[in-house]
C-alpha cells in the first residue's frame, strides 16, 4: 500500500497558493475579456447599479452579473483595482480545490482526493484563469461544489447537503447561465442512470430543488425583468426587443448549439480536443488513459450496474465535452468547467497503477511526466534567454531549479512523489516565471494600459478624451473612469472650438482627421499585440516590430 507524504502535500499546496497569489498582483488585467469584466465591476462600484447591468452607460446582456457582482463588491471595500477585481474568484478556487478532494475522497478514497485536488491546482488552465479572471472560473468552482454535495446528498440523504448542492448550482448559473445546472445533472443524472437508481432518479425532492435554485436567481432574474423584458425599447448588442430572460435561460447557452446566438465562429467539433492538451497540462496523456480505463471497464461490463464504477465524473466528463464541441462559438477555457472532473477519474487511475503489482504502466508515465518537466523547463530558458531576455539573474534559477527539482524527484523512494513531485513542481516554477515575469513583459504591448498610464500622468479631465476609431477596457479600468466615448469628426469640430480635445487613435484614423481637415499633435506613440493571441511573429524578437499594431495619443488643437 502506497502513502502521500505530509510533507509532500504541503509543500506542494504552498507553492502553488504563491503561485496563484503572484498571479493575483500581475498589475495589468488582460484584454479582452477579463478587461472587460474589470471595468463592468468598477462601473457597477461606483453607480450602484447592480440589478440592472450596464456597460459604458449602455445596457449589457452577455454573461450574468456574479463576477460584476464580487468584483464590484471588493471594489467598493478595497477600492478600484486589479486585486479587488481578482480576489473573489481566487476564494472560491480554494473553496473548488477542496471541494475536488472531498469529492474524490467520497468516491474513492483520500489519496485520490489528494491527488485530485493537486491536479486540479496544478493544471494550466486552472492557474491561468486565476490571473485572466473571467466567469468560467466561479462557475468551475461552483459546479464541482454542486456535484460533490450532490453526490453526498445521495449516499447520506442529508438534507443539508442537498441545499448546499441546489445553491451552488443556483450560484454557478449566476455565473455562467444554465450551463451551471447542466454539468452538474450530466454527472449526476448518468451515474443514477448507469446504476438503474429509478427511485432516486424519479425523486419529488428535485421539484424542490428547482426551487432552491430560483431563490438563488431571483435578483438576476428581476434586474433582467425590469432592464429588458419590462422596456422593449431597450437596445443591446444592436437589438431592441430582447428578452432577458429568454436570453438566460436559452440563446446564452443552448442558442450557441442551435446558431441563435449572435456570436458564431468556423472552429470544428475537434476544438476542444486539442485544446485540452494544453489545458490539461502537465496531466493530459495521464488524463486521457484514466478516461479510457474508465470506459474500457464500462464495456467490459457491458455498460451493466456495478457498485465499483462511479459513472458522476465520466458523465460529467464527456456529455458537456460533447455539447460544448457542436456550439457554433468556441473559445479554449469553456471546457474548463469539466476538468475538476478530469482531476479525479486522473488521479484514480494514478491510484489505480500505484496499487499494482504490475509497474509496467506506473514506469511509463512517470518517464511521461519526466519528459514534460524537462520540456517545461526548456521552455522556460526560452523565455528567458529569447522570448524576453532577462535582465535579473534571479530568473535563471527558474529552469535550473526545474532540472535539479525534477531530477530530486524522481531519486525519492515514495512512488507519489516520482510520478508526480516532477510536474508539480515543473507547473509551480514555470508559473512563477510566467506570473512574475513572462505577462507583465507581455502586458506591456497593452496599449489600451499605456494610454492610461498617460492620461493619469498628465492629469487629463475625462471630458477632454475620446475614442476615435479604437478602445481598449484597460484604459477605462485603470484610469477609474467609464464614461469616455467614440466620437467623430462633427464632434471634434464641434468641441475643439473652445478647447482641445486628445484622443486615441490608429494611423487609418489619423488619416481620416487629415482628410477632414482636423488639425493635431501627436503626443504619444503606443504599440499594441493582442495578448490572448500569441503568434511566432510576437514571440520572436526579431519579427516583433512587424506584429505590433501602432496606435497614437493626439490633440486636436483649439480652432484658432
Amino acid at each position: 500500500m502506497y502513502f502521500i507524504p505530509r510533507n509532500f502535500t504541503i509543500i506542494s499546496f504552498i507553492g502553488l497558493f504563491i503561485v496563484y497569489l503572484i498571479g493575483i498582483m500581475v498589475p495589468d488585467i488582460m484584454e479582452v475579456d477579463a478587461a472587460q469584466y474589470a471595468s463592468i465591476s468598477m462601473e457597477m462600484a461606483k453607480t450602484n447599479s447592480f440589478l440592472k447591468v450596464y456597460h459604458l452607460q449602455g445596457h449589457y446582456l452577455d454573461k450574468p452579473p456574479l463576477l460584476f457582482w464580487f468584483g464590484a463588491i471588493f471594489m467598493k471595500i478595497f477600492g478600484v483595482n486589479h486585486i479587488a477585481y481578482r480576489l473573489p474568484t481566487f476564494i472560491t478556487t480554494i473553496i473548488g480545490a477542496y471541494a475536488t478532494f472531498a469529492l474524490g475522497k467520497r468516491l474513492y478514497n483520500k489519496n485520490v482526493g489528494t491527488m485530485a485536488a493537486l491536479v486540479i491546482s496544478s493544471c494550466q488552465v486552472y492557474i491561468l484563469h486565476n490571473h485572466d479572471v473571467r466567469t468560467d472560473t466561479l462557475l468551475t468552482n461552483f459546479v464541482i461544489i454542486a456535484i460533490w454535495q450532490g453526490v453526498a446528498y445521495l449516499q447520506t440523504k442529508s438534507i443539508t447537503n442537498f441545499i448546499w448542492a441546489f445553491i451552488a448550482v443556483g450560484m454557478a448559473m449566476l455565473a455562467k447561465g444554465p450551463i451551471g445546472a447542466v454539468v452538474p445533472v450530466m454527472a449526476l443524472g448518468t451515474h443514477l442512470l448507469y446504476q438503474r437508481s429509478w427511485s432516486n432518479l424519479f425523486n419529488w425532492r428535485w421539484a424542490v430543488g428547482i426551487i432552491i435554485v430560483l431563490i438563488v436567481l431571483t435578483p438576476m432574474l428581476y434586474g433582467l425583468y425590469i432592464q429588458f423584458d419590462a422596456d422593449p425599447m431597450a437596445k443591446v448588442n444592436g437589438r431592441v426587443g430582447v428578452s432577458g430572460l429568454r436570453f438566460f435561460f436559452w440563446e446564452q447557452s443552448f442558442g450557441r448549439i442551435t446558431g441563435e446566438n449572435v456570436w458564431k465562429d468556423d472552429s470544428s467539433y475537434f476544438f476542444f480536443t486539442h485544446n485540452y492538451l494544453w489545458e490539461f497540462l502537465p496531466w493530459s496523456l495521464i488524463g486521457i488513459a484514466g478516461f479510457c480505463v474508465k470506459i474500457k471497464q464500462l464495456i467490459k461490463d457491458r455498460f451493466q450496474p456495478n457498485s465499483n464504477n462511479e459513472m458522476y465524473t465520466i458523465g460529467g466528463f464527456i456529455f458537456p465535452f460533447i455539447a460544448l464541441s457542436t456550439s457554433h462559438y468556441k473559445l479554449p477555457h469553456y471546457i474548463m468547467v469539466i476538468m475538476p472532473l478530469a482531476a479525479i477519474f486522473t488521479a484514480a487511475y494514478i491510484d489505480t497503477i500505484l496499487r499494482k503489482e504490475n509497474k509496467k504502466e506506473y514506469n511509463a508515465f512517470k518517464w511521461i511526466q519526466l519528459v514534460f518537466s524537462f520540456l517545461i523547463g526548456f521552455l522556460a530558458l526560452g523565455i528567458i534567454y529569447y522570448v524576453f531576455p532577462v535582465t535579473h539573474a534571479v530568473w535563471w534559477l527558474i529552469p535550473l531549479g526545474i532540472f535539479t527539482g525534477t531530477i530530486f524527484m524522481v531519486t525519492q523512494r515514495n512512488q507519489v512523489v516520482k510520478i508526480m513531485g516532477p510536474s508539480i513542481i515543473a507547473l509551480i516554477l514555470m508559473n512563477t516565471l510566467m506570473n512574475g515575469y513572462f505577462y507583465p513583459e507581455l502586458n506591456k504591448y497593452q496599449s489600451g494600459k499605456l494610454a492610461a498610464d498617460w492620461i493619469n500622468e498628465n492629469n487629463i479631465d475625462h471630458t477632454q478624451f475620446r475614442f476615435y476609431d479604437k478602445h481598449y477596457h484597460n484604459t477605462y479600468f485603470y484610469t477609474n473612469e467609464y464614461v469616455y466615448g467614440f466620437t467623430n469628426n462633427k464632434h471634434i469640430k464641434d468641441f475643439t472650438k473652445t478647447q482641445d480635445l486628445y484622443l486615441y487613435s490608429s494611423e487609418k484614423g489619423l488619416s481620416h482627421l487629415k482628410e477632414a481637415k482636423i488639425t493635431y499633435v501627436i503626443e504619444k506613440e503606443v504599440f499594441n499585440f493582442p495578448n490572448a493571441e500569441l503568434t511566432p511573429s510576437f514571440l520572436n524578437p526579431r519579427t516583433r516590430p512587424d506584429a505590433l499594431q501602432k496606435y497614437y495619443i493626439v490633440k486636436a488643437e483649439k480652432q484658432p
